[in-house]
């Protein structure tokens, strides 16, 4: 086999030739002819000698194009901060997990346990009462209670946010983990929370007065099966009682393949039943 039989494609570094192969000693021979071709054609390229080795310069244009092993990754959706941050030009800067607390006068945690900020509530040991308070409100219970609030909000968020990136919706009745929290709701939940609210009533909200400005709500239909009467009850068994005989005039049941499936079943639950010895 010559080089003249041997094809290069030198961006990818790779070489093959179609020669026919009769025996493993050939295709010895050949992968080395190969090899040896495809170094000779690398060292033929424009080349640059450093101290440490020979820099050589591949062709930016590939022979053939090599298929990939498996498809090109979905392009993930962004989410609403990833969205609002492209738009503000927002970028995000990694920092320091340690800060200069002026309350302890030494180095503190920025987030987490003993953080500068629960630092600062311990050291706090007095809060102005705001005007409308009452005096039996505790002030620091009801911070407490804000920043609870407040954290139950960014998870309601951060839940929301991740489950519109991949394409759907929160459920009618999820709100922040709390009922009493006031969340913004979808024109869809608020449908569903005004019918379930005009059905909880004793009469199915049939009876009940609607409030000024106030729409009726669609009601699912259920799929309930309506009662037969004696006459229809009788006529349906006859009529399923003719196709087991043969006497019906419809399709007849094959009672051989039924009666196989009866007895395939039956040894199938005796099976399934516990032995006791």
């Amino acid at each position: 086999m010559s080089d003249d039989q041997v094809y290069h494609d030198l961006h990818n570094m790779a070489a093959w030739t179609i020669a026919p192969v009769a025996n493993k000693e050939v295709l010895h021979a050949m992968s080395t002819q190969t090899a040896e071709s495809l170094v000779h054609a690398l060292f033929g390229l424009p080349s640059e000698k450093t101290d440490d080795a020979v820099l050589i310069t591949l062709p930016k244009k590939s022979v053939e194009n090599i298929p990939r092993e498996k498809p090109l990754p979905s392009q993930i959706a962004k989410t609403r901060w990833e969205k609002f941050a492209q738009e503000k030009g927002i970028r995000q800067r990694k920092r320091s997990r340690l800060v200069y607390d002026e309350t302890i006068k030494d180095w503190a945690p920025r987030h987490g346990y003993k953080s500068i900020k629960q630092n600062e509530d311990k050291m706090e040991w007095a809060l102005e009462a705001k005007p409308g308070d009452a005096d039996k409100d505790d002030p620091f219970e009801k911070r407490r209670l804000q920043k609870t609030l407040v954290t139950q909000k960014q998870k309601y968020r951060e839940l929301r946010n991740k489950m519109e990136a991949a394409g759907q919706k929160l459920p009618t009745g999820v709100s922040g983990g709390d009922s009493n929290i006031p969340m913004k709701k979808s024109k869809a939940e608020v449908k569903e929370q005004l019918r379930r609210g005009q059905s909880s009533t004793a009469s199915h909200g049939r009876h009940d007065s609607l409030a000024k400005n106030e729409v009726k709500a669609h009601k699912k239909k259920s799929n309930k099966v309506a009662p037969m009467n004696r006459k229809n009850e009788q006529a349906s068994h006859m009529k399923m009682l003719g196709k087991v005989l043969g006497g019906g005039g419809g399709p007849v049941i094959n009672q051989a393949k039924a009666a196989r499936a009866g007895i395939h079943e039956s040894e199938t639950r005796a099976s399934k039943r516990p032995r006791t010895k």
